[in-house]
């Protein structure tokens, strides 16, 4: 059975602006690309690949800023921008098969009144050598360093789909990060001393 893997930040309420989601954008873009990680060569998801492979995105601000302006989500009546939703960005790293490709999606800069509603959450090739080289614990914590340094998120994880579907804990008696969720799987600590993280 596949299992694919992905490592995912959340955040609760914070309202920024456009050039500074841009900015920890960059930064996540640019530390995944170094050391063992290796994840770069990244473009706009598109309803083709050919058609994706026409807009690469690197960590360039001004990029970024205007990818994350046009992610803005409008209101279906007046299609005037709902800015305390704030901006999102979903962008992927193909290889040669769905497989072997990676997967980002970014939620910022939101402050409407819900817990929850920032994210950064990246999907993990699961098969061919960039999966082989990723999926191992010390490279997976790097990940994982690379997002909450660049995010400041309030709880993280790192896991599977697979997991994710099959687990049965119950909620109300799993113990909790410090935002009140309910924790799953094991923790990876010292990644930020004021931050939960955990994976599976």
């Amino acid at each position: 059975m596949i299992e694919v893997y992905y490592v995912g930040a959340y955040w609760g309420v914070r309202r920024e602006l456009v050039d500074e989601c841009a900015q920890r954008a960059a930064n996540t873009l640019s530390c995944l690309a170094r050391g063992d990680i290796g994840l770069g060569g990244w473009y706009k998801t598109a309803r083709s690949r050919r058609s994706s492979l026409k807009h690469e995105v690197t960590p360039d601000i001004a990029i970024l800023r205007s990818l994350l302006l046009s992610g803005r989500v409008r209101s279906d009546f007046s299609r005037q921008t709902l800015d305390e939703l704030g901006f999102s960005l979903d962008i992927w790293s193909p290889g040669a098969r769905d497989a072997e490709s990676a997967a980002l999606t970014l939620r910022c800069g939101s402050f409407a009144p819900a817990p929850g509603v920032n994210s950064c959450v990246l999907t993990l090739p699961y098969e061919g050598p960039i999966a082989e080289r990723i999926l191992r614990v010390p490279v997976l914590t790097a990940v994982m360093e690379c997002i909450v340094s660049a995010w400041e998120p309030d709880w993280g994880v790192v896991t599977s789909q697979l997991y994710q579907r099959m687990a049965t804990t119950d909620a109300g008696n799993a113990p909790r990060t410090r935002s009140g969720r309910a924790s799953r799987g094991q923790w990876i600590p010292n990644l930020n001393d004021r931050r939960a993280v955990h994976g599976h």
